[in-house]
């Protein structure tokens, strides 16, 4: 179902924020039984808007980005692709926060989370406190995402990253090349660590807590192209 239609928060372009998962469980053993949000310009086919630039309106100058290191793990041809195509075809109705009661929700599939205008997602983040989220704009644009600061995480690719996003009041979820950089009050996601799904998990629900932040190793079909190094 469509939960929001209209402007990115990011840019003002034209994106749409498809909520799929419930009628039919996600297959994805990774993060179990979850209700998906995916973030599309509501325009272009995603794999076109990520080979031409436009993608920046769901994503934000992220560095995983197309013209970036294009090392995101999302395969765009895949379920972005066929979400796209079937909100074109007309097939989706409207959401409302009432469905995700006692449902997790995994806020961004696809897309940053702080696209969608904060005052239409948080009906929906108050609705149900089982979730995951992350943003790259805690760092670029502090002022769209430090709304979203109590339910999502910072997503940070360097140590340095990290301890700004801590000193900054955010949990953070930090990818590296290796385990050997653990600090502080961080964790190796349970995911790796002892093969828990997201849906059972649900640490990576904002600063609304005392949890660690969390650390995994990069991962995901492009993960040789990144250049995650042991010392980030």
């Amino acid at each position: 179902m469509i939960l929001y239609e209209g402007p990115s928060a990011l840019d003002g372009e034209p994106i749409v924020a498809v909520m799929t998962g419930l009628k039919k469980k996600s297959n994805n053993t990774k993060t179990g039984d979850m209700l998906q949000v995916w973030i599309l310009r509501a325009d272009i086919e995603p794999h076109k808007a990520w080979k031409d630039g436009s993608y920046k309106s769901v994503c934000g100058d992220c560095i995983h980005g197309g013209d970036h290191a294009n090392d995101c793990y999302v395969l765009l041809h895949n379920a972005p692709l066929s979400v796209y195509r079937a909100y074109k075809r007309g097939i989706y109705s409207k959401a409302n926060p009432g469905m995700v009661i006692d449902r997790a929700v995994r806020w961004g599939a696809f897309g940053d989370p702080t696209a969608i205008p904060f005052h239409v997602a948080l009906p929906y983040l108050e609705a149900t406190d089982k979730r995951t989220g992350y943003t790259h704009q805690w760092l670029a644009r502090p002022w769209l995402a430090n709304p979203w600061r109590p339910y999502i995480m910072a997503s940070v690719d360097t140590l340095k990253e990290a301890n700004k996003a801590e000193a900054s009041g955010w949990r953070y979820f930090r990818v590296t090349g290796s385990y050997d950089t653990l600090q502080g009050r961080e964790q190796v996601c349970a995911s790796d660590s002892v093969g828990i799904s997201c849906a059972a998990c649900r640490k990576c629900d904002g600063a609304s807590n005392n949890k660690p932040s969390q650390v995994i190793i990069v991962h995901g079909a492009k993960a040789k192209r990144s250049d995650y190094a042991a010392a980030r």
